[in-house]
């Protein structure tokens, strides 16, 4: 058996290859067996390797397609997010300069409150001047350099310096700390307005309770107060107060606040009032045509309380008008405006 086999392994192949053209001669190829089986074996594994190899290419082709399709999508991701980053900046920078345009607003808003508060304490001041109090003591917020009064005009200039965080961030706490004085400053003000109220409600109350005006529209005095020659005897005698001449029946106003104590009739005084106003003073009003008030009437200044006459002792028609303080007759003039 094994003898044939090796007989077989022996044994040659032909193989002629006859050419087209007839001038060409004949070739013969002689192989053995083996031979012939070995090139078809590595012609087979050249093919096998040869697909293997081209599939290999292909997958990684397939590989590389699909690694670029994502890198693409990565990118355009990142792109998306690089857009979306810049979008988010951008309205961060418009917030950003909002924010830093309200602060500014705001600090120019607290000058200006400061500004007006300081001309209401001013004028609390001279309402405190005029009732003769004490000025108010409500501490003034240290007056920046920013303080100077800005003009509406359109000339400005200048080199362009940045704020930066920081500089906001000053300008946002200096804003608050001056809402924060503006806030004690406008409690202490409020304070002191009252009491100033108060005391401005009682100067007036006082003034209006105090002698100032004419009795009459007439401003000629006949007979001062004083020592003089009486007009009727012609002997020195005390005038208590002054005559101011006035045509008869001319209207008598009461020259402050108060009431009426007492009307009457005497040889003397002729038709007469007093009124009583605060502070021991009182006023007099004699030789009158007609009283027109009653005791206890409540008078105000300016109010017409009779008409000039000349009854009584005297020698025509005039208005006796008389100050006394505290039961004591004093000059009317330093009563009158």
């Amino acid at each position: 058996m094994k003898f044939k086999k090796f007989e077989w392994g022996m044994k040659k192949l032909t193989f002629v290859i006859v050419p087209d053209n007839a001038h060409r001669s004949v070739m013969q190829v002689r192989l053995s067996p083996v031979v012939f089986y070995a090139a078809g074996a590595v012609l087979v594994g050249l093919m096998a390797w040869g697909g293997l190899w081209f599939g290999q290419q292909h997958q990684r082709a397939h590989a590389n397609a699909q690694l670029q399709a994502d890198l693409n999508g990565k990118m355009k991701q990142l792109d998306q997010a690089l857009a979306d980053k810049d979008v988010t900046l951008a309205g961060k920078d418009a917030a950003i300069e909002q924010l830093q345009g309200e602060v500014m607003r705001l600090s120019e808003q607290a000058k200006d409150v400061k500004t007006k508060m300081e001309a209401v304490q001013k004028l609390e001041e001279d309402l405190r001047s005029m009732t003769g109090g004490e000025a108010g003591k409500a501490t003034a917020l240290a007056a920046p350099s920013s303080q100077l009064v800005t003009s509406s005009g359109t000339g400005q200039g200048g080199v362009m310096i940045p704020a930066t965080a920081e500089d906001i961030l000053k300008l946002s706490e200096d804003t608050s700390a001056q809402f924060a004085g503006l806030t004690q400053q406008m409690s202490e003000l409020q304070s002191n307005l009252t009491s100033t109220r108060e005391e401005v409600l009682q100067k007036q109350q006082k003034l209006r309770a105090t002698p100032s005006i004419w009795p009459v529209d007439s401003r000629s005095i006949t007979s001062p107060w004083g020592y003089r020659r009486d007009p009727i005897n012609n002997l020195l005698s005390f005038h208590s107060g002054l005559d101011i001449a006035e045509q008869l029946n001319a209207k008598v106003r009461v020259t402050a606040d108060g009431v009426v104590v007492a009307t009457g009739y005497d040889d003397s005084r002729g038709n007469n009032i007093l009124v009583d106003h605060t502070g021991g003073i009182r006023t007099w009003y004699m030789h009158l045509n007609k009283i027109l008030v009653s005791k206890g009437d409540k008078v105000q200044k300016g109010d017409f309380i009779g008409l000039v006459g000349t009854t009584g002792r005297s020698t025509g028609p005039h208005l006796h008008y008389e100050v006394l303080k505290q039961g004591q007759s004093i000059d009317p003039r330093g009563y009158l405006k």
